[in-house]
């Protein structure tokens, strides 16, 4: 429910500053995606351990402040799967985009290509694990595991305008994740994890 609430706060926010644009990607459009990413982790300093396998759906909304420039905020739900074990992780964070190819020139945005970079920080709010996690750490009670989770990182990807306002969103992304117990023991490291994303999506545009 706070993530609902902190999104629409963000749309309230940018509704209050909006103003025309010229095109997608000019100072005062909005936007909205959605894209599902598949991932490989591979683990860090943990030997013999298995890959984890990492599906996750993003959603991302944010203003454009200057041409080209987009600030906002990002929600996903993910879901990891090691072996027996699947975990299902929420979350929320800042988000920040540049895309590029913002020509004020262009009569219409359809069939425009927008590359783009995007940089992230993401909070995991409400986690679900339906397994022993003491396999990946064995200071993680299997009985009752709560643990907290962050992820930043960047994504590079090229949105491709199907319509004036809508486009399909390639990308790729790379993240950093780290878990530790709610209460670690004395002396203990989070867990990290190298990510590797593959996603496909759409991205909508108001301008």
């Amino acid at each position: 429910m706070r993530y609902l609430v902190y999104t629409l706060a963000i749309v309230m926010l940018c509704a209050l500053v909006a103003n025309a644009a010229e095109n997608p990607v000019d100072k005062g459009c909005f936007n909205l995606d959605g894209v599902f990413s598949y991932s490989s982790h591979s683990m860090v300093d943990v030997e013999d351990a298995d890959d984890l396998t990492f599906m996750t759906l993003t959603s991302n909304i944010g203003y454009f402040i200057a041409p080209g420039i987009r600030i906002g905020s990002a929600v996903n739900y993910s879901q990891v799967k090691f072996g027996e074990m699947k975990v299902t992780i929420s979350g929320f964070g800042p988000s920040i985009a540049y895309y590029f190819n913002s020509d004020d020139s262009r009569l219409e945005a359809k069939g425009a290509i927008y590359p783009y970079v995007q940089g992230f920080y993401m909070f995991a709010g409400n986690i679900k694990v339906e397994a022993d996690m003491s396999d990946i750490d064995p200071s993680l009670d299997p009985e009752e595991t709560k643990i907290n989770v962050t992820s930043y990182g960047g994504r590079g990807g090229i949105v491709y305008m199907m319509s004036n306002s809508v486009g399909l969103d390639l990308s790729v992304s790379y993240a950093r994740d780290e878990m530790e117990p709610d209460d670690p023991p004395e002396g203990s490291e989070p867990t990290k994890f190298n990510t590797l994303m593959f996603g496909a999506g759409v991205s909508a545009f108001i301008f």
